[in-house]
């Protein structure tokens, strides 16, 4: 029986031998080993974390952007019609006035044309008055004084415009 001592003495001291083992270890290297890769797990959850809100971040920063470019486009073209709109009042500004100045320019040459119609029927009168004033005296052959020969040429002319 002393072989069964030994082998139960032998079978404890490997039990404890493995129990202190398992204890070394786990203090030494399970719980240090644990402990970095639960960190590790952590850390990967962060990271995993962080680029999901950096996800959102970028697609409410791509509506946003969205959103101002379709703004600056509206303000564009609010701009462009704006600038449009002024463009045609300016253009039609310009176009009433040259017609004003076109009516002006004809108004003031009819006045003209109407002012020496006037001036050369009034100096036709008195070319032709001094004509007939002419034959007259050739025909009479004789002098009437000068206010009666006068008087009597514009009383015939007269007569003739009337008529």
């Amino acid at each position: 029986m002393e072989l069964n001592n030994e082998f139960f003495v032998t079978l404890g001291i490997t039990v404890l031998n493995i129990v202190v083992l398992f204890v070394v270890l786990r203090l030494l290297l399970f719980k240090p080993v644990t402990k970095h890769i639960d960190n590790r797990n952590k850390k990967i959850e962060d990271a995993l974390k962080a680029a999901e809100e950096s996800q959102k971040m970028v697609r409410q920063m791509k509506v946003e952007y969205d959103e101002k470019i379709k703004e600056a486009k509206e303000e564009g073209q609010k701009v462009i019609e704006m600038y449009r709109g002024m463009a045609e009042k300016e253009y039609n500004g310009i176009i009433d006035s040259a017609k004003a100045e076109a009516d002006q320019i004809i108004e003031n040459a009819k006045t003209e044309l109407k002012v020496e119609k006037e001036q050369l029927i009034t100096s036709m009168k008195e070319e032709l008055a001094e004509l007939v004033f002419a034959a007259s005296e050739k025909v009479l052959k004789k002098n009437i004084d000068d206010d009666t020969n006068r008087k009597l040429i514009s009383e015939f002319i007269n007569e003739k415009s009337v008529s």
